[in-house]
């Protein structure tokens, strides 16, 4: 596990996984030559096919070469001790064993799962938002990476941003509306 905890929470912070697609990944879904996973019978039952980072790509090689060397000839690619695939139930269980080593758990209310794929939507709208892109373009192209049925469902995650974007120097109202003289009679 301390080989798979690294590599399937990066995947799913770098991707928005959800969480049961994680699991379900095989070795053969992933195209380490064209930097891509396919993700096959997702929520709806879709497919889709997602590229990802050089450096997110070099991470998974090298982490299935660790994984084929201990459980030769295995299909899946998370693998848990016993060279089955990584359940949804282990996860978790990762998951808060994992927080709870980090030093994090004092005091503070416990992320889940998701927290990965909504922090992957909301930081890929804000990095948008900063390079000044049409985010109203660009929401077709996230809703599709992200596996979404419907546009709204992507839509979503841009109620998480009021605080981020309030900050930023676009909202600024200065110079909108021009200071009015005072009159004179």
């Amino acid at each position: 596990m301390e080989y798979t905890a690294p590599v399937v929470f990066r995947c799913m912070l770098g991707c928005g996984f959800r969480p049961r697609e994680i699991v379900n990944l095989r070795r053969i879904d992933f195209d380490f030559k064209h930097g891509t996973i396919y993700i096959e019978d997702s929520k709806n039952h879709r497919d889709r096919r997602i590229a990802i980072s050089y450096d997110l790509v070099d991470l998974c090689r090298r982490y299935d070469r660790i994984a084929e060397s201990l459980f030769p000839e295995r299909t899946c690619f998370f693998p848990n001790r016993f060279g089955q695939a990584l359940s949804y139930p282990s996860l978790v269980y990762l998951f808060n064993k994992t927080w709870d080593l980090s030093g994090n758990a004092t005091g503070k209310v416990r992320p889940s799962l998701y927290s990965f794929r909504f922090t992957f939507a909301t930081e890929t709208l804000m990095r948008w938002i900063e390079e000044g892109k049409d985010v109203e373009s660009m929401i077709p192209y996230l809703s599709a990476y992200m596996g979404h049925v419907k546009f709204k469902d992507t839509y979503y995650y841009i109620k998480l941003l009021p605080d981020r974007i309030a900050k930023m120097n676009f909202m600024s109202v200065e110079g909108i509306i021009p200071e009015v003289a005072e009159y004179e009679k």
